[in-house]
This record gives structure tokens, C-alpha cells and sequence, in this order.
């Protein structure tokens, strides 16, 4: 990579592609010094938008600038990822760290599933526990017949359908036995909470691996984050998230920085 610092050269032409890491503070805006990873990221863009105030000169019938003065500035970013680990997906729906889902498992009799009077034909019910095997469902005295009368959609879920050719009745409660299983840690079935939390701050550092062109890394110390735009989770094309921040004052905290800091990497 070329270590040449001035125009005009062609080698100064950047394609730019890197990593993107966040240290997301605690709940009492301290950093952690443990980073996030955000994946694949398609676009990370640091934005400087100065308020300029402008004075014109009414002593004169051209009227034109007396003064010219910049007010504040707003500094932003801006990330759009494509990987949806729960780290990413915590951020993307506002919620605090993700947590992982655990159960002990347990062999169920006489759950209620789908109360008297309610419709059942053509409609879902769920089971209260999750990892559903050996399913046995009955009405009254009558045992229901798997994959005729009911159909067990998703195991995982619990989600329990009930087809419109089935034998089952509107006017009385279905009933359901069956095992859960043990959901273990190790299985890393991890939860986010949407709008759980109002908000998120945290480091964020980009390190730079360019197509071609100059290598530089960005180091933002203090970013308020908040998703953007609609969460898709069905598409005909990659889905992505989207981030947007504010790039706070850091003068209180380092005031060798007080916004952002790029650097060039030589060699890097």
C-alpha cells in the first residue's frame, strides 16, 4: 500500500471496506473495554454538519455578506450491518444485552391448550413450554389423532394447528401431555427485548481494510445510537439494520478528542 500522503495520485483513491467494533456502555455510562463486533457492515459514514449563520450587509443596495460564522455543528454516523447476531440485533430493536434462554424441561399432563367455545379449526394454539415431543392431545375422553386432527407446526414454539378436516369441536376444551425439553446455556438461544431500553450509547472504533486506496481507522469515543427505519424480518433480499448516531462532545472526558479522531495507517 502506498505511503504516499499527497495529491495527485491515483493511489489515493479509496474503496473502502473494514470492521466496525462498539464498546456499549453500561447502564451508568461507563465503558465495559469490551467490544462488540458488528459483522459485515455494507456502509459506515461519519458526517460534519456545521450551522452557519450568515449576516447581510443592509447599508449597501447590493446587500451582499457582512459576516459569515458557524453557530455549532452537528457530528454523525451512520452504519447499515447485515449480520443479525444477538449483539446486533440488541441494538437494532433498542433492547439492553441480549440474554440466553434457558429451561429445565419437565413432562406436562393436563395443560390447557384451546378453551370450550373458542373456534379451533383453521386456528393455532401454544403450548405454555417450549422443545414440544411426544404430543398427545385430547378432548373430553376422545384422544385427538396427530397430523389428522392437529398438527404439531413448530416444536420449538410450541405452535399447535388445527386443520379444517379435523375431528376436533369448538364446544370443548382441548387438553395437551407432552415433554419439554431442557433449553441448556450452551445452546446460545439468545433473547433481545424490543424498546426496552431509551438508550444507547457506547465507543465505537472502524478499522480499516480498504479495496485500494489509503487505510484509515476512525475512533469515536462517545456515540448515541437509535435504529432507523422499519425492522424487516421477511424479505426478498439480504435484510439489513440500520444505525444512526450522534457523536457526542467528549471535551469533559478527553479533550485531545473531542468528537472523532481518523487516523491513516501506513503499512497497516
Amino acid at each position: 500500500m502506498s505511503s504516499l500522503l499527497y495529491s495527485p495520485t491515483p493511489d489515493l483513491e479509496l474503496i473502502g471496506k473494514g470492521r466496525i467494533f462498539l464498546d456499549r456502555f453500561t447502564s451508568a455510562g461507563v465503558r465495559t473495554g469490551n467490544y462488540i463486533a458488528l459483522g459485515n457492515c455494507g456502509k459506515f459514514s461519519v458526517s460534519v454538519k456545521p450551522d452557519v449563520k450568515k449576516n447581510y450587509n443592509a447599508m449597501t443596495h447590493s446587500a451582499g455578506v457582512y459576516k459569515t460564522a458557524t453557530a455549532r455543528q452537528d457530528v454523525s454516523l451512520k452504519i447499515e450491518g447485515f449480520e443479525f447476531g444477538p449483539d446486533a440485533a440488541a441494538l437494532a430493536v433498542m433492547s439492553d444485552l441480549p440474554t440466553i434462554l434457558t429451561a429445565t424441561g419437565a413432562t406436562v399432563t393436563g395443560e390447557a391448550l384451546a378453551a370450550a367455545g373458542l373456534q379451533k379449526h383453521g386456528r393455532a394454539y401454544q403450548t405454555l413450554q417450549r422443545e414440544v415431543s411426544a404430543l398427545v392431545l385430547t378432548q373430553g375422553t376422545t384422544t385427538l389423532v396427530n397430523n389428522v386432527d392437529y398438527v404439531l407446526y413448530d416444536a420449538h414454539a410450541g405452535i399447535v394447528y388445527f386443520p379444517e378436516t379435523g375431528a376436533v369441536v369448538d364446544s370443548s376444551a382441548v387438553t395437551a401431555a407432552y415433554t419439554a425439553g431442557a433449553i441448556l446455556a450452551a445452546g446460545n438461544q439468545a433473547q433481545v427485548l424490543g424498546a426496552q431500553v431509551s438508550q444507547i450509547r457506547g465507543q465505537l472504533y472502524f478499522v480499516g481494510d480498504p479495496t485500494t486506496g489509503p487505510n484509515w481507522e476512525v475512533l469515536v469515543p462517545r456515540v448515541f445510537l437509535v435504529p432507523t427505519g422499519e425492522q424487516d424480518f421477511i424479505s426478498e433480499d439480504f435484510l439489513k439494520w440500520t444505525l444512526e448516531g450522534t457523536i457526542e462532545d467528549n471535551t469533559a472526558f478527553n479533550p485531545l478528542i473531542p468528537y472523532f479522531q481518523a487516523t491513516r495507517r501506513i503499512n497497516a
